[in-house]
């Protein structure tokens, strides 16, 4: 595994695929231009999320998403926005604005520390794919099913 990136599959919130992704510098650059770091022992900082972490999540109209997100929020996590590819401008859950895509958020200037996926299977890796290149520190997907040839595509924009 190259230096810097991480594939973990850890607890409950984790389930299946679990993708991590760390960069040297706090602000958002090109994947050309990014650092990497020398360690996996470098990366674990990214998984101290907590109330101070902004957090978006993709798929974040869907059944599932809504339920799994109000319980975050119950639970005090700091849901900033959320991504839902046609709803761009609308707003949901306590009045969270919606963007069509992960750039988007970060255009509207929103600091984002992790991404939480709730997409279909068959979508998952083009979501996770998304924020790797928005350079999302931490990326969580709690799809199962996802096609073993996707996870490779996963992998291959990871390296």
């Amino acid at each position: 595994m190259l230096a810097g990136h991480s594939i973990r599959t850890t607890g409950p919130h984790c389930l299946r695929m679990g993708l991590l992704k760390s960069f040297a510098a706090t602000t958002r650059r090109g994947l050309a231009t990014s650092a990497t770091r020398s360690s996996y022992a470098d990366t674990i900082g990214n998984l101290a999320a907590g109330p101070h972490s902004n957090v978006i999540v993709q798929g974040f109209t869907g059944k599932a998403s809504t339920v799994h997100t109000q319980i975050s929020l119950d639970m005090g996590t700091n849901v900033v926005a959320g991504v839902s590819p046609g709803k761009g401008g609308t707003k949901h859950l306590g009045g969270r604005r919606v963007f069509n895509t992960v750039k988007e958020v970060l255009d509207a200037g929103i600091k984002v520390d992790a991404t939480s996926v709730f997409v279909p299977p068959a979508l998952a890796a083009d979501a996770i794919i998304e924020a790797i290149r928005a350079e999302i520190p931490l990326i969580v997907s709690v799809a199962e099913g996802v096609p073993v040839k996707d996870q490779f595509r996963v992998m291959e924009a990871l390296h």
